[in-house]
């Protein structure tokens, strides 16, 4: 069996999906692979969620899932508290008061991806899952793909979108930049003994990060507890019951006593960023050109800003009569996404390296800037705007 399109994505997530969806409105003939079949929305308390910030809720409204969501899989944010519990200084955003009144929403990853798949399918993409790739390979004018079961899908242009771990970028032996943050990322759901209150929180101490993320009920979190690699090999051989003591204590116990309330994930964090996002007729997208430490929450956000950026120019293309495919329509992708992204890479080693320290000259110097910052409302309007709508 021999298939032909116009594009083809690989990765049916929510950045594969959502790129998808946003193809079909150039009329091509688009097909997504995915090594997991189609799946429902999952369980609302699900841990693995992802921060929606006001500008990628827009795309997804644009799509047409937003208003689809199960109001179950939503919790929203309206305030952000920030704290450095070896200095002991502060900074707090209250989204009224800086003239947002919400500043993103906390959604199950699941859910998205059910809703993109499922909109893509009712608009006439082909999503092809479960599939597995055993060949990539350049042609004169186009790619190849070879699935396990010798199924060929040939395509004009190949966008890889597959994670972290993209099977395609190790395939083409795409370089890139790599670096371990020595830590690693535990998530959960955790049920709280005090209502959240649609409060975002995250505090830095010496040898880990932990944020809570709000969920739909208001006595359910999610969080990351990022961890240094030494610490996290003893945090593995605790008990849910030990867990949740030493997150109630490293909470300061803002929301009392916690208890977990799901299965607790892991991995190791790492930045990577390829040295190339293109070549003739191919591109890559979120995790498989880029990742970031998950503490500012901005993953998914980053990786629908080159869904976003990418449609855009590939409609310029066609509606000028050129060729979308050409390297030099996909250069204009690479220029505008990898300045961008090392800004936010950058961004988020400074504020790393500088809370997840004990050097008490530094914890001071840092308590004192959150603390000068908290009470000027201009500058906390920039940022807010900077976390609500540039990435």
């Amino acid at each position: 069996m021999k298939n032909k399109f116009d594009a083809l994505i690989v990765g049916a997530g929510q950045i594969g999906g959502a790129l998808a969806n946003l193809l079909l409105k150039l009329n091509w003939k688009v097909g997504a692979i995915d090594t997991q079949t189609t799946v429902g929305p999952g369980k609302h308390d699900s841990p693995i969620v992802c921060a929606i910030n006001l500008q990628s809720k827009d795309l997804l409204n644009t799509i047409g899932i937003w208003n689809q969501i199960p109001k179950e899989f939503i919790g929203e944010f309206k305030n952000m508290a920030v704290k450095d519990a070896t200095g002991g200084g502060k900074i707090e955003f209250n989204g009224d008061s800086l003239g947002y009144p919400s500043l993103g929403n906390i959604v199950s990853n699941r859910a998205i991806t059910h809703l993109l798949r499922q909109k893509f399918t009712q608009n006439g993409g082909k999503l092809i899952s479960p599939a597995k790739i055993k060949t990539v390979k350049k042609l004169a004018h186009d790619w190849q793909i070879t699935l396990e079961d010798d199924t060929i899908l040939t395509t004009k242009l190949l966008i890889a979108a597959d994670g972290a771990n993209s099977f395609i970028r190790s395939q083409l032996k795409i370089d890139l930049w790599e670096n371990s943050y020595d830590q690693i990322a535990f998530v959960t759901t955790l049920k709280t003994e005090k209502p959240h209150q649609n409060t975002c929180r995250q505090w830095f101490h010496p040898h880990s990060i932990l944020a809570f993320l709000p969920m739909n009920d208001p006595n359910y979190v999610s969080i990351v507890w990022s961890v240094d690699k030494n610490e996290a090999q003893q945090q593995k051989k605790l008990t849910h019951e030990e867990i949740a003591k030493q997150l109630s204590v490293l909470s300061a116990f803002e929301l009392g006593k916690v208890e977990v309330a799901s299965q607790i994930y892991s991995r190791p964090l790492k930045m990577r960023h390829v040295k190339s996002y293109i070549d003739e007729g191919f591109a890559l997208v979120g995790d498989a050109a880029h990742t970031i430490h998950p503490l500012a929450g901005q993953g998914v956000n980053l990786g629908f800003r080159d869904v976003t950026n990418l449609f855009e120019i590939l409609k310029e293309a066609k509606d000028k009569g050129r060729d979308a495919a050409a390297i030099d329509t996909l250069r204009k992708y690479e220029r505008s996404r990898k300045g961008d992204t090392w800004t936010l890479i950058a961004t988020m080693e400074a504020f790393k390296q500088g809370f997840v320290n004990n050097n008490e000259w530094l914890a001071t110097i840092r308590s004192l800037g959150l603390d000068i910052t908290d009470k000027l409302d201009l500058l906390k309007k920039f940022f807010t705007y900077q976390a609500c709508k540039r990435f």
